[in-house]
């Protein structure tokens, strides 16, 4: 009998999760972007992580092709 897969979403690979906490305002932004990406929240944030340290974009991150959001804004840091 053929191997059956269970429904639903297919495997994304091996992952760990981070659990982060951002000021309120900051999450509001990342949250708007991924939304304009056609993204989750977690996959902007693994998308902006790995594109900040030049590890290029995970493989289970599909972007829609008619995306214009910006990947990554610069926040200004201050001292």
């Amino acid at each position: 009998m053929a191997d059956r897969r269970k429904p639903g979403p297919k495997p994304r690979g091996i992952r760990e999760p981070i659990s982060a906490r951002v000021p309120v305002d900051h999450k509001r932004l990342y949250e708007e972007l991924a939304e304009r990406m056609g993204i989750p929240l977690t996959d902007y944030v693994a998308l902006v992580m790995a594109r900040a340290h030049k590890l290029g974009d995970p493989d289970y991150i599909k972007l829609p092709r008619t995306t214009g959001a910006p990947v990554q804004e610069e926040l200004r840091m201050s001292a």
